[in-house]
């Protein structure tokens, strides 16, 4: 009798496992990173090198699919033959979707990206007269040796490459590098183009 109490008792409970609620997915997520640069295309006779640091915003639209934004501030360093005038500063903002791949703790990213690039004042001199006399007002430097880019603005095109290595569920390590190429404004040649860059930083994943 005990044993049928028992049983019948145990029928009418409810044995399942509770359920686990699923993971609440981490859409939003930053990180900070140094960055170098350089320039393919140059009207200096060696290339010149910059400095900066980036900050990347990124929104989870599904597993696979995220939008960008990416500001990232550069100071140049005189190139080889000091024929960059002075040192100048630029300012680039990346807008863009990516497509990510990988493991919940090794993840791959292709970013393709609109790319708007502001130029601080960029002077570039090759004869060493005009650097022995200086390009200023009253000197006798002929100022068709002097070339400055007259440009504020460059838009493009970026594309940039990258993995995320997660030593957390939110903490994770980024690598990059990134190729632009700029074809605005149409009506003029672009004499600084082609800039390629590398970098390496901390992110947070909310």
């Amino acid at each position: 009798r005990v044993d049928e109490a028992l049983s019948r008792w145990l029928s009418c409970l409810d044995l399942r496992p509770p359920e686990v609620a699923p993971k609440e997915a981490k859409r939003f997520g930053f990180s900070v990173s140094s960055t170098h640069s350089t320039w393919l295309t140059t009207p200096s006779r060696s290339l010149f090198y910059s400095l900066g640091y980036g900050i990347e915003a990124f929104y989870a639209l599904n597993k696979n699919v995220e939008l960008n934004v990416t500001s990232e501030l550069y100071t140049s360093i005189i190139d080889q033959h000091r024929d960059l005038q002075r040192n100048f500063n630029t300012l680039r903002v990346l807008m863009g979707v990516g497509f990510t791949f990988g493991s919940e703790r090794i993840k791959a990213f292709v970013e393709p990206s609109l790319d708007v690039h502001y130029l601080g004042d960029f002077q570039i001199v090759t004869d060493p007269f005009c650097k022995l006399y200086g390009t200023g007002e009253g000197s006798p430097c002929d100022r068709s040796s002097v070339f400055s880019l007259d440009l504020n603005m460059l838009f493009g095109m970026n594309a940039n490459l990258g993995g995320r290595f997660y030593l957390t569920d939110h903490l994770f390590l980024q690598i990059s590098a990134s190729v632009s190429t700029y074809f605005m404004p149409f009506n003029r040649v672009i004499d600084l183009n082609f800039p390629v860059s590398a970098g390496a930083g901390l992110g947070y994943r909310l």
